[in-house]
């Protein structure tokens, strides 16, 4: 077996990329509030998740297609943990801005804009 095969089911190079951008990552963002840590541990998933079906196992290859099932059946868990992190965030900001973010609350939408007719 070649160390760097091109091809499928070759966990080694899995795990080398995801050890290497997680590196990357991590240096890059540089975590030190609980909620950074949520962020990279999001993008160290998509990562995983990535690099496991390019060189592991081809989830796509035997589905429809793009959404993989494991990818529709984590999409209420990201929607919970998003909209939580989301609330955390705009509580930080309310502490640290109070009556001048509620103004800006006043005028936009959490998630969408608001579009005013």
């Amino acid at each position: 077996m070649k160390l760097f095969r091109i091809g499928y089911d070759n966990w080694f190079l899995v795990a080398f990329y995801v050890l290497l951008l997680g590196g990357f990552l991590l240096g890059i963002l540089r975590p030190r509030r609980r909620t950074e840590w949520r962020s990279a541990g999001m993008a160290q998933g998509w990562v995983i998740a990535l690099y496991a079906e390019m060189y592991g196992l081809p989830l796509t290859m035997y589905l429809v297609g793009w959404p993989t099932l494991v990818t529709l059946l984590m999409l209420p868990v990201l929607l919970v943990v998003y909209y939580r992190l989301a609330k955390q965030e705009e509580a930080d900001a309310l502490a640290q801005f109070g009556d001048e973010y509620r103004r800006y609350q006043a005028t936009s939408g959490m998630f969408w804009p608001r579009i005013r007719i």
